[in-house]
Protein backbone atom coordinates (compact mmCIF):
# COMPACT_ATOMS: atom_id res chain seq x y z
CA UNK A 1 0.00 0.00 0.00
CA UNK A 2 1.59 3.32 -0.87
CA UNK A 3 2.74 5.38 2.42
CA UNK A 4 0.13 8.36 3.28
CA UNK A 5 -2.67 6.40 2.21
CA UNK A 6 -5.88 6.42 4.71
CA UNK A 7 -7.44 3.20 4.80
CA UNK A 8 -11.22 3.21 5.86
CA UNK A 9 -11.98 1.44 8.05
CA UNK A 10 -13.35 -1.70 6.54
CA UNK A 11 -9.77 -1.73 4.80
CA UNK A 12 -8.38 -1.44 8.17
CA UNK A 13 -10.08 -4.48 8.91
CA UNK A 14 -9.29 -6.16 5.88
CA UNK A 15 -6.04 -5.41 6.31
CA UNK A 16 -5.68 -7.07 10.16
CA UNK A 17 -7.44 -10.37 8.96
CA UNK A 18 -4.99 -10.50 5.63
CA UNK A 19 -1.85 -9.80 7.95
CA UNK A 20 -1.89 -12.00 10.67
CA UNK A 21 -3.00 -15.09 7.60
CA UNK A 22 0.43 -13.86 6.43
CA UNK A 23 2.10 -13.88 9.57
CA UNK A 24 0.78 -17.30 10.51
CA UNK A 25 -1.72 -16.03 13.00
CA UNK A 26 -4.22 -17.38 11.33
CA UNK A 27 -3.82 -20.79 9.97
CA UNK A 28 -5.43 -22.93 6.82
CA UNK A 29 -8.67 -24.25 8.40
CA UNK A 30 -9.38 -21.77 11.43
CA UNK A 31 -12.46 -20.31 12.45
CA UNK A 32 -12.28 -16.11 12.53
CA UNK A 33 -13.35 -14.83 15.26
CA UNK A 34 -15.06 -12.37 14.74
CA UNK A 35 -15.78 -10.98 18.60
CA UNK A 36 -12.15 -11.18 18.49
CA UNK A 37 -10.95 -9.01 15.28
CA UNK A 38 -13.58 -6.56 16.95
CA UNK A 39 -12.26 -6.14 19.94
CA UNK A 40 -8.27 -5.95 18.77
CA UNK A 41 -9.95 -3.68 16.71
CA UNK A 42 -12.00 -1.67 19.03
CA UNK A 43 -14.58 -1.57 16.00
CA UNK A 44 -18.54 -3.17 16.60
CA UNK A 45 -18.67 -6.92 14.96
CA UNK A 46 -21.03 -5.17 12.24
CA UNK A 47 -18.38 -4.01 9.91
CA UNK A 48 -16.30 -7.01 11.03
CA UNK A 49 -19.16 -9.22 9.57
CA UNK A 50 -19.52 -7.47 6.77
CA UNK A 51 -15.66 -7.76 5.64
CA UNK A 52 -15.99 -11.19 6.31
CA UNK A 53 -18.63 -11.42 3.40
CA UNK A 54 -16.79 -9.70 1.33
CA UNK A 55 -13.48 -11.53 1.68
CA UNK A 56 -15.88 -14.94 1.07
CA UNK A 57 -17.99 -13.30 -1.73
CA UNK A 58 -13.92 -12.92 -3.18
CA UNK A 59 -12.80 -16.14 -2.42
CA UNK A 60 -10.32 -15.80 -0.12
CA UNK A 61 -12.15 -16.81 2.84
CA UNK A 62 -14.31 -19.95 3.83
CA UNK A 63 -18.11 -20.02 5.18
CA UNK A 64 -19.54 -23.01 6.74
CA UNK A 65 -23.18 -22.20 7.29
CA UNK A 66 -24.00 -21.94 10.65
CA UNK A 67 -20.35 -22.68 12.19
CA UNK A 68 -18.80 -19.50 10.74
CA UNK A 69 -15.94 -18.08 8.27
CA UNK A 70 -12.55 -19.59 7.80
CA UNK A 71 -9.37 -19.79 6.26
CA UNK A 72 -9.07 -21.18 3.65
CA UNK A 73 -6.78 -24.07 2.91
CA UNK A 74 -3.85 -23.54 0.82
CA UNK A 75 -3.98 -24.38 -2.74
CA UNK A 76 0.06 -24.90 -3.50
CA UNK A 77 0.03 -24.86 -6.88
CA UNK A 78 -2.13 -21.59 -7.09
CA UNK A 79 0.46 -20.48 -4.09
CA UNK A 80 2.91 -21.05 -6.67
CA UNK A 81 1.18 -19.40 -9.32
CA UNK A 82 0.69 -16.08 -7.44
CA UNK A 83 4.40 -15.96 -6.15
CA UNK A 84 5.62 -16.15 -9.75
CA UNK A 85 3.35 -13.25 -10.85
CA UNK A 86 4.87 -11.33 -7.70
CA UNK A 87 8.08 -11.72 -8.49
CA UNK A 88 7.70 -10.68 -12.00
CA UNK A 89 5.72 -7.25 -10.85
CA UNK A 90 8.31 -6.67 -8.00
CA UNK A 91 11.39 -6.78 -10.72
CA UNK A 92 9.69 -4.73 -13.03
CA UNK A 93 8.88 -2.06 -10.02
CA UNK A 94 12.32 -1.85 -8.92
CA UNK A 95 13.67 -1.38 -12.77
CA UNK A 96 11.33 1.67 -12.69
CA UNK A 97 12.47 2.54 -9.35
CA UNK A 98 16.63 2.21 -8.94
CA UNK A 99 17.37 5.47 -10.15
CA UNK A 100 14.75 7.21 -8.50
CA UNK A 101 15.36 5.64 -4.84
CA UNK A 102 17.42 7.98 -2.88
CA UNK A 103 19.99 8.10 0.43
CA UNK A 104 16.92 8.50 2.94
CA UNK A 105 15.37 5.39 1.25
CA UNK A 106 18.38 3.16 1.16
CA UNK A 107 18.86 4.14 4.43
CA UNK A 108 15.37 3.05 5.54
CA UNK A 109 15.67 0.00 3.88
CA UNK A 110 18.76 -0.99 6.41
CA UNK A 111 16.86 0.03 9.60
CA UNK A 112 14.24 -1.99 8.22
CA UNK A 113 16.85 -5.15 8.08
CA UNK A 114 17.90 -4.58 11.65
CA UNK A 115 14.24 -4.39 13.08
CA UNK A 116 13.89 -7.79 10.81
CA UNK A 117 16.64 -8.96 12.79
CA UNK A 118 15.26 -8.03 15.48
CA UNK A 119 11.74 -9.87 15.39
CA UNK A 120 13.69 -13.03 14.12
CA UNK A 121 15.03 -13.04 17.54
CA UNK A 122 12.41 -12.26 19.66
CA UNK A 123 10.22 -14.23 17.67
CA UNK A 124 7.64 -11.71 16.47
CA UNK A 125 6.61 -13.02 12.99
CA UNK A 126 3.90 -10.42 12.50
CA UNK A 127 6.36 -7.50 13.12
CA UNK A 128 8.73 -9.45 10.95
CA UNK A 129 5.57 -9.74 8.26
CA UNK A 130 5.10 -5.89 8.68
CA UNK A 131 9.14 -4.96 8.28
CA UNK A 132 9.67 -6.80 5.14
CA UNK A 133 6.34 -5.56 3.50
CA UNK A 134 7.60 -1.86 4.33
CA UNK A 135 11.33 -3.07 3.31
CA UNK A 136 9.72 -3.89 -0.62
CA UNK A 137 7.43 -0.63 -0.72
CA UNK A 138 10.20 1.12 -0.37
CA UNK A 139 10.69 0.58 -3.60
CA UNK A 140 7.45 -0.21 -4.92
CA UNK A 141 5.84 3.16 -4.10
CA UNK A 142 8.79 4.73 -6.30
CA UNK A 143 8.24 3.10 -9.39
CA UNK A 144 6.29 5.51 -10.63
CA UNK A 145 3.48 3.45 -12.26
CA UNK A 146 0.27 3.83 -10.60
CA UNK A 147 -1.42 0.72 -11.85
CA UNK A 148 1.72 -1.65 -11.63
CA UNK A 149 1.47 -0.58 -7.62
CA UNK A 150 -2.24 -1.06 -7.43
CA UNK A 151 -1.91 -5.07 -9.30
CA UNK A 152 1.18 -5.81 -7.15
CA UNK A 153 -0.32 -3.97 -4.04
CA UNK A 154 -3.73 -6.78 -4.76
CA UNK A 155 -1.45 -9.70 -4.51
CA UNK A 156 1.08 -8.69 -1.73
CA UNK A 157 -2.11 -7.23 0.73
CA UNK A 158 -4.63 -11.04 -0.54
CA UNK A 159 -4.50 -13.48 2.60
CA UNK A 160 -2.18 -15.49 1.25
CA UNK A 161 0.12 -17.21 3.77
CA UNK A 162 3.56 -16.21 4.26
CA UNK A 163 4.52 -17.35 7.50
CA UNK A 164 3.29 -20.83 7.91
CA UNK A 165 2.64 -23.67 10.25
CA UNK A 166 2.81 -22.38 13.78
CA UNK A 167 3.78 -26.14 14.58
CA UNK A 168 6.28 -25.64 17.76
CA UNK A 169 8.63 -28.66 16.36
CA UNK A 170 9.04 -26.48 13.05
CA UNK A 171 10.27 -23.05 15.04
CA UNK A 172 14.35 -23.60 14.12
CA UNK A 173 13.65 -24.18 10.70
CA UNK A 174 11.42 -21.16 10.65
CA UNK A 175 13.73 -18.79 12.45
CA UNK A 176 16.56 -19.98 10.30
CA UNK A 177 14.53 -19.64 7.25
CA UNK A 178 13.94 -16.26 8.12
CA UNK A 179 17.40 -15.26 8.91
CA UNK A 180 18.38 -16.57 5.43
CA UNK A 181 15.36 -14.21 3.52
CA UNK A 182 16.77 -11.02 5.57
CA UNK A 183 19.90 -11.89 4.23
CA UNK A 184 18.62 -11.48 0.67
CA UNK A 185 17.37 -8.53 1.63
CA UNK A 186 20.64 -7.14 2.48
CA UNK A 187 22.38 -8.70 -0.75
CA UNK A 188 19.17 -6.99 -2.53
CA UNK A 189 20.18 -3.31 -0.73
CA UNK A 190 23.33 -4.03 -1.92
CA UNK A 191 22.81 -4.22 -5.46
CA UNK A 192 20.88 -1.49 -4.87
CA UNK A 193 23.76 0.77 -3.71
CA UNK A 194 25.70 -0.10 -6.86
CA UNK A 195 23.03 0.04 -9.18
CA UNK A 196 23.45 -3.65 -10.77
CA UNK A 197 20.44 -4.56 -12.11
CA UNK A 198 20.96 -7.63 -13.63
CA UNK A 199 22.12 -9.07 -10.14
CA UNK A 200 18.98 -6.86 -8.69
CA UNK A 201 16.94 -9.29 -11.50
CA UNK A 202 18.43 -12.09 -10.10
CA UNK A 203 17.86 -11.84 -6.35
CA UNK A 204 14.70 -10.71 -6.43
CA UNK A 205 13.34 -13.79 -8.72
CA UNK A 206 15.38 -16.13 -6.43
CA UNK A 207 14.29 -14.03 -2.81
CA UNK A 208 10.12 -14.91 -4.67
CA UNK A 209 10.34 -17.90 -6.81
CA UNK A 210 12.76 -20.07 -5.55
CA UNK A 211 12.40 -19.37 -1.79
CA UNK A 212 9.23 -18.80 -1.27
CA UNK A 213 7.73 -21.49 -3.97
CA UNK A 214 9.84 -23.98 -2.94
CA UNK A 215 8.97 -23.12 0.67
CA UNK A 216 6.25 -25.13 0.02
CA UNK A 217 7.99 -27.71 1.59
CA UNK A 218 9.22 -26.08 4.83
CA UNK A 219 7.50 -23.82 7.57
CA UNK A 220 7.24 -20.60 5.98
CA UNK A 221 8.21 -18.33 3.25
CA UNK A 222 9.92 -14.94 3.67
Amino acid sequence: MREGDTLTLKGRIERYIARRIQAGQLLPGEKLQMAVIARDLDVSTTPVREVLQAMTARGVLTEKPNKGYFVPEVDQDELARIYDVIAILDQACMERAIDILDEEDLHRMEELIAKMDVAIKFKDYREYSEFQFAFHYTYINKCGNDVLIRTLDDLLMSPIPILMEADPEKEQARLAALSRANDEHRKILAAIRVKDTQELAKLISAHWREDVVDTRKSPLFL
